[in-house]
């Protein structure tokens, strides 16, 4: 009876060896285009950290358009940060001007503008922005 258990135990371990299989073609094609693809991304991280200059946060303005209001107009804009380092607690101010007169001037802040990113805004106005000179500028941020 000894003889049958030892048999039983060995057929229990072939079995588990037969079960066990390479890795067909397609599988290690898999692997390969995986493992080029995180190498690949790990490559480009490390050269955009190594290799990219940094350069100020620099904010170009894109009015999106002017509604109005009951008390107002409401002017919606885009502002797109074109440098490479991020900006937060963005202060944007709009001044309405006839020509060296300044008739009003406001102030909004935009929590958090990325890099290479556009982040939307908008400032009231009681007068028509469309009558008068509008321009939108950013009087400061703080590094994040």
């Amino acid at each position: 009876m000894a003889e049958k258990t030892s048999k039983k135990e060995t057929g229990k371990a072939g079995d588990k060896e037969q079960n066990h299989r390479n890795p067909s073609f397609a599988e290690w094609v898999i692997a390969a285009i995986g493992a080029i693809l995180v190498f690949g991304a790990i490559g480009f991280m490390f050269y955009q950290a190594t290799q990219q200059k940094t350069a100020p946060p620099e904010f170009l303005f894109k009015i999106d358009s002017v509604t109005e209001l009951k008390n107002g107009y409401l002017v919606k804009f885009e502002v797109e940060n074109a440098g490479t380092e991020t900006a937060a607690d963005v202060l944007i101010e709009g001044e309405l001007s006839s020509g060296a007169e300044t008739l009003e001037k406001n102030t909004v802040t935009l929590n958090y503008v990325p890099s290479h990113s556009r982040s939307r805004g908008g400032l009231y106005f009681r007068k028509n922005p469309r009558e008068f000179s509008l321009e939108l500028r950013v009087a400061g941020y703080r590094a994040p």
